[in-house]
């Protein structure tokens, strides 16, 4: 599952590249892409990649909110195993085999975008550092870090819709 805002440049060319790892895999998968109020052609170009690729789901909600655009792409998930990333695909993409592996035994596996390699530009760590920074002490929020959340479907199913999006 990936969540996109306005990642019209990134969406095509970052997507083959994810579908090349995952076949690479030799796994059964699908890609839903959620976009949450974008306004640039990501759309057009997400809906373009659904036609053209039988495993690539994409949707569009108008509002920016992450939390809903998220708690529709698990709704409509097709395999039990959910695991989602950013579209800049910031981190080492053998953690998606790792994740997908450590499914089969535990409910729930928690990635960092801190801990080990990243490949995001400087901007966005120091912008991602500084909006955590003010979430923490303007809302007294806990987290100090942005987290790849990782699990399986029927752990949440009907829990997710009531609780787990109040907290997005």
């Amino acid at each position: 599952m990936i969540p996109v805002y306005n990642e019209g440049e990134l969406i095509v060319r970052n997507t083959e590249r994810l579908k090349q790892f995952l076949n690479r895999l030799d796994i059964t998968y699908e890609i839903v892409i959620a976009s949450n109020g974008s306004r640039d052609s990501t759309v057009e170009l997400g809906k373009m990649l659904e036609k053209k690729h039988r495993n690539i789901r994409f949707f569009h909600i108008k509002k920016r909110e992450v939390g809903q655009a998220f708690k529709k792409a698990v709704k409509i998930a097709s395999y039990e195993n959910l695991i989602s990333l950013d579209m800049d695909l910031s981190i080492d993409l053998s953690f998606i085999e790792e994740a997908n592996s450590l499914l089969r035994s535990y409910n729930i596996v928690v990635g960092s975008k801190k801990v080990g390699k990243q490949r995001r530009p400087i901007i966005r760590r120091v912008g991602s550092s500084t909006y955590i920074f003010f979430s923490r002490k303007l809302l007294g929020l806990k987290f100090n870090d942005y987290s790849l959340y990782n699990f399986r479907y029927n752990l949440f199913n009907g829990i997710i819709t009531h609780k787990i999006f109040k907290l997005l």
